[in-house]
């Protein structure tokens, strides 16, 4: 018999050391969950289950993640078609503004032979011309393909107000008194407001 058996026998107490064994024994074998034989055996079977739940939620996990970044790249693309876009008309409009001006110093410039005159405004008209097809060429992004057509519709109306200018200058001379000569340029010039 252990010294244990012997003292609880004969009701002595064991020893400090002897009791505090005891309770370190008695909670390690509390520590241990209950099992009963049947569900160890449930505990195998349920591992290959978790595994595969747990796959499923990786594969979940990551096309979240791919979602999200090809949604981003599409949002990066946008935002750069729209920059470049904008960038593009802003440079186009800018061109036509200063035709406008050349248009004006021309037109302006006292003592200018008309025939030279004529020829400028040819050659402001070709310039128009070109940033016309420019804009015609622009693929706009999608919600502003209205506007676009509007952008091309007033640089053709640039472009008729010039080549109308140059028209209405030959007829110029022909012209009986001063007011019948602003009749013949104001419709042409009213097309280069648009």
């Amino acid at each position: 018999p252990s010294a244990q058996q012997v003292a609880e026998n004969h009701g002595a107490r064991p020893a400090l050391g002897e009791r505090l064994q005891l309770l370190t024994d008695a909670l390690a074998d509390a520590a241990q969950p209950l099992r009963a034989p049947g569900l160890l055996l449930a505990d195998r079977r349920a591992r290959p289950v978790l595994r595969l739940g747990a796959l499923i939620l990786g594969a979940i996990l990551i096309a979240a993640v791919l979602v999200l970044w090809v949604n981003r790249c599409r949002e990066d693309q946008r935002k750069a078609q729209y920059r470049d876009y904008m960038a593009e008309v802003a440079e186009i409009a800018g061109s036509s503004e200063q035709i406008g001006r050349e248009l004006n110093t021309r037109i302006t410039t006292p003592g200018i032979k008309l025939d030279d005159l004529q020829g400028q405004l040819n050659g402001l008209a070709e310039e128009q011309e070109q940033l016309t097809r420019r804009a015609e060429d622009l693929e706009p992004p999608g919600p502003l393909r209205e506007q676009q057509e509007e952008l091309v519709e007033s640089l053709q109306l640039r472009v008729s107000g010039l080549t109308g200018l140059t028209r209405a200058f030959d007829e110029v001379p022909e012209a009986k008194d001063p007011q019948t000569a602003g009749r013949l340029l104001v419709v042409p010039a009213e097309r280069l407001v648009a």
